[in-house]
């Protein structure tokens, strides 16, 4: 487990869905259990400080009492946004964030150790797969926090613009192969046809 000190996770649970047909945190990935709720139960032995980022409906709809809860009222304006209210309120907690998605179902702990070691004295670490960042399953230095609230505070909503003006430690996702050779902690689900695909790679493990 991490340090409290060190590292704390980030789940952010407030997309839309709209391509799925319901909030992602309460769509249902097994029966009887949510992404959301997917999320925290792999991430729940692994940190002392969990911090879920999520609408209204959604903390009603699942409460997690011995999480940390932060409410996004931004309606939908999209990660970046969420992400400057946690730093906001964390950077004097602890050193780094771990972030990602509740649209990310699986999940290894060896991803995170490989991202923490290769972070160095960066501002953050992520991978690249398919020729694309992930800057949803990374690792953030809270000492961002003053240079992403004045992002926001000028305007800007895209997430990577943000990361292009971090220093960065990329990681190939060939690094994961020994022991995620599919690589599916970097899958996310954001359609239909993405939430079959990680539900057919589920019942492929069970």
């Amino acid at each position: 487990m991490w340090r409290q000190r060190e590292m704390s996770a980030v789940i952010l649970a407030g997309g839309a869905g709209q391509r799925l047909g319901c909030p992602k945190a309460a769509m249902e990935f097994r029966p009887g259990e949510t992404l959301l709720a997917r999320k925290v139960s792999q991430l729940r032995p692994h940190f002392e400080r969990i911090i879920i980022v999520a609408n209204q409906p959604v903390h009603d709809a699942q409460p997690f009492p011995d999480m940390d809860t932060l409410t996004d009222h931004s309606d939908y304006q999209g990660p970046l946004v969420a992400l400057a209210t946690v730093f906001q309120s964390y950077a004097d907690r602890t050193e780094k964030l771990f972030i990602t998605g509740c649209d990310f179902p699986f999940f290894r702990p060896q991803t995170i150790r490989l991202l923490d070691e290769k972070l160095s004295n960066n501002d953050l670490a992520l991978f690249n797969h398919a020729a694309h960042l992930i800057p949803l399953a990374a690792i953030y230095r809270t000492r961002l926090s003053g240079h992403l609230n004045d992002l926001v505070a000028s305007g800007e909503r895209r997430l990577m613009r943000f990361i292009d003006t971090c220093s960065r430690s990329i990681l190939p996702s060939v690094a994961l192969q020994t022991f995620d050779p599919e690589f599916t902690s970097l899958l996310n689900v954001n359609t239909p046809e993405d939430l079959a695909t990680a539900r057919a790679l589920d019942n492929a493990d069970l």
